[in-house]
């Protein structure tokens, strides 16, 4: 141990002391930075060697033998390379470097080395053994077999004659490849390689008995060999011994599964277990070696083949189709890819008859195509669905000319087609398997008029103006389309609009930005096609006179619920809103939203999300909301509820809870000044009971800043716990009382006083008036405030 810690001090001190020294005082102390066993601080020293003298053969060799005991081949080849370089007559560096680029797989590079090597001694039997390994590798038979001729010219040893076997077995010369390898075994009984090399070529001369004999002798020397136990098992297949043959190659899958060629392994035991009638077994080895990654087409073919024996068509059909895509242009499975297709066709063959459909124009009416008057060519658009291919289409007898012959399985198709004075047309459709449909279709000639557009919210003038507030950037559009046919589309300067594109003449609706606009325009499409476009001119200087309104700017939502579908629906409700659109037709209000039967989600949504967005964005600074529709009120719990449309008698949680309305209206507080929730709904009134306060009987005065400036929030609600009639006293009352107001403006306050005085019979029926509860309310009330002019 002393002696060693001196030697790497030495080393060190050697080292140090080099600086500016000779490349062989580097070299001496490199030797003995080995010695000591330390080989990167020898790697160093020899690397300092080269720099101070990058001629010295004995550093670069010595390197190299540093970096080929790391296995660091690359890195030794190079140094060897260059000590050739710089001694070429030198036989050793280049027989080394062939020798190494052999044991790294770089034939070419060995064939290079050795060659130069052999030149400088002409007979040597190691570089001619290695020489024959990299030609063998290089798949230059014929170059390798002169090598290896020439080897056995300097000796007739069992590897040289194993080496001229190797070559001749892998030229398929199998009866010369026997040859060697028993004259390599008449030398030395016990060698595996050329038992093993002796077996294959019985095999492949087809004589099974002693292939399989000289099988086990190479498996008595090693019982695990690899290639012993496949021809063994390949001998098994040939004798029909399945069960032996698969367990042969199962001891070759457990014990290699890393080898290079494991899944051809996978593929072998496949093709044997599907001999055997073992079915599942090979799927699930074919399903291994595809996962594996580059399995070959065959794998795939295999896989269809026992898809079929199982009598799974679609991953059969799937299998034999990835197959014929792979070897698409492969002349060596040409033969097979045809197969490949006539299984496919065979697996798919049914008898169902093609069926055509239309997307434009569109078949409303079974075996009826509208086409518009006056029209001499269009485009016939429609899609054939088939389970097979289609193999022809003809039109009223003529052949249409399709993609190469044969349109896919649910292929379009575009026909330009001139319909003259014809009635009808006929279509014929045959798939690959003759089964032909032959349909006939009368030709309806449709109306060419195009949609009226009628513009609602905001209400446009007889020139089509739109009163719009004059900093608004976002608005709120709602109009109505007559047409004889139904809508295809509705867009408001390029943006979609919603509608219902199953009724007729429908309503549609959209928020617009009109930032930097002076117009808009709405363009409407039916579903044949014709098309309506209006231009809407924006006036924002008429909205001026909402100015010197102190409600400020005024909206109000109308929710109309009618069209139930457990309840009974009501006709009121409809009228109600028209009765107060017209009372509210000379007074000031920026915008009305008005929904329809809207479900429970619908309804939350609105309230926490759409019109907070609207109200916010907006600026609005007074909201009437409006509800006419079925209600009810809970008295054991004090809770009352809106009933959606789609509501379910007596479940309480498909209401739509006032206290969630309230709950959802809490973000408006401090951007809405005036508050007033109106409800004409039977017995939803008490949902707000607790919250009540008698009138004052004090007609407030719009001018009266104070009433006019403070906050309120308010309820006005119809009844009490009555069922809901179609026609409404309540609201009839309340419209009247706006139109009969001879003055600029009207209170809440005073319409109350007016609708509880009219409807008020009885207690039960008395309506409520009051502050929201849970809402600031500093002693204000909402005016409706008369247009100027």
């Amino acid at each position: 141990m002393i002696r060693r810690v001196l030697i790497i001090m030495g080393a060190i001190l050697i080292s140090a002391g080099s600086i500016g020294q000779t490349a062989k005082s580097q070299m001496k102390a490199g030797k003995a930075f080995v010695k000591a066993g330390n080989q990167m601080e020898a790697l160093s020293s020899y690397t300092k060697a080269i720099e101070l003298d990058p001629n010295l053969t004995d550093a670069y060799v010595a390197r190299a033998q540093i970096y080929e005991s790391m296995k660091n081949y690359k890195e030794a080849i190079a140094d060897y390379d260059r000590a050739t370089a710089i001694e070429p007559k030198e036989f050793d560096w280049p027989n080394i470097s062939g020798r190494l680029n052999v044991e790294a797989g770089q034939y070419e590079e060995a064939v290079v080395s050795l060659r130069k090597a052999l030149q400088l001694k002409g007979k040597d039997l190691d570089a001619t053994n290695y020489l024959v390994t990299a030609l063998i590798g290089l798949k230059r038979y014929d170059e390798a077999i002169t090598e290896a001729d020439r080897a056995l010219v300097l000796k007739k040893t069992p590897v040289n004659y194993y080496n001229r076997g190797r070559i001749y077995y892998l030229t398929r010369n199998f009866g010369l490849s026997e040859g060697d390898f028993r004259k390599a075994l008449d030398d030395n009984p016990k060698y595996l390689e050329a038992t093993v090399g002796l077996a294959q070529s019985l095999y492949e001369q087809k004589k099974y008995v002693q292939a399989l004999g000289v099988a086990n002798d190479a498996l008595k020397l090693s019982e695990n060999d690899r290639q012993a136990l496949l021809v063994r098992a390949r001998v098994y297949h040939q004798q029909k011994d399945y069960m032996s043959a698969l367990t042969d190659m199962a001891r070759i899958l457990t014990l290699y599964p890393d080898a290079a060629d494991i899944g051809e392994m996978y593929f072998y035991r496949a093709t044997l277990a599907r001999e055997f009638n073992q079915h599942t077994t090979a799927i699930a080895d074919l399903n291994h070696a595809i996962s594996l990654g580059n399995a070959s087409p065959e794998t795939y073919y295999l896989r269809g083949v026992c898809y079929e024996d199982i009598f799974q068509k679609e991953k059969a059909t799937a299998d034999y189709l990835t197959f014929i895509g792979m070897t698409a242009g492969n002349k060596e499975l040409a033969d097979k890819n045809d197969l490949a297709h006539k299984r496919v066709f065979d697996l798919n063959k049914e008898s169902d008859k093609p069926t055509l459909t239309f997307t434009d124009p569109v078949e409303r009416e079974k075996g009826t195509l509208d086409i518009i008057k006056g029209v001499e060519k269009i485009e016939l658009r429609g899609k054939v669905i088939d389970e097979s291919a289609v193999k022809y289409m003809t039109i009223n007898g003529k052949r249409i000319e399709l993609m190469d012959g044969v349109v896919e399985k649910n292929n379009t198709f575009t026909i330009p087609f001139e319909p003259g004075e014809q009635m009808d047309i006929v279509f014929e459709v045959s798939d690959v398997y003759d089964n032909v449909m032959n349909q006939r279709y009368v030709i309806r000639r449709t109306e060419i008029d195009p949609p009226v557009i009628y513009m609602m919210n905001p209400m446009a003038s007889d020139n089509g103006e739109l009163f719009i507030e004059r900093n608004a950037q976002f608005q709120y559009f709602e109009g109505t389309i007559n047409d004889e046919s139904l809508i295809a589309s509705v867009t408001i300067d390029g943006v979609n609009a919603g509608f219902n594109p199953s009724v007729f003449n429908p309503t549609f609706s959209a928020n617009i930005d009109l930032l930097n606009k002076d117009a808009i325009s709405v363009v409407v499409t039916d579903i044949l096609g014709n098309v309506a476009t209006k231009k809407f001119t924006i006036n924002r200087d008429a909205a001026a006179m909402f100015e010197n309104n102190p409600m400020g700017k005024t909206w109000l939502v109308f929710i109309e619920n009618s069209e139930y579908k457990s309840l009974s629906s009501l006709q009121g409700p409809s009228r109600d809103v028209t009765m107060m659109r017209n009372a509210l037709a000379n007074y000031q209000i920026h915008n009305i939203i008005h929904k329809k039967n809207m479900t429970h989600d619908q309804m939350q949504r609105f309230f926490a999300i759409e019109l907070r967005d609207f109200v916010l964005k907006n600026h609005v600074s007074s909201l009437i909301i409006w509800y006419a529709g079925h209600g009810k009120y809970y008295s054991n719990t004090g809770t009352g509820y809106w009933i959606p449309v789609d509501g379910t008698r007596d479940d309480e949680f498909s209401y739509f809870n006032t206290d969630m309305l309230k709950g959802a209206l809490q973000p408006y507080q401090n951007s809405v000044n005036h508050l007033l929730i109106v409800t004409d709904a039977c017995e939803a009134g008490p949902s707000f009971f607790l919250a009540m306060r008698s009138s004052d009987n004090v007609k407030a005065d719009c001018h009266d800043w104070k009433v006019s400036k403070a906050r309120s929030a308010q309820v006005l609600s119809s009844a009490g716990y009555e069922l809901a009639v179609d026609n409404s006293t309540f609201t009839s009352i309340f419209a009247k009382s706006l139109l009969d107001c001879p003055m600029t403006c009207i209170s809440i306050d005073e319409i109350a006083q007016q609708v509880i005085k009219g409807v008020g019979q009885t207690a039960s029926q008395k309506p409520r008036f009051g502050q929201l509860q849970g809402f600031k309310h500093e002693g204000g009330t909402f005016f409706f405030m008369k247009k100027t002019d």
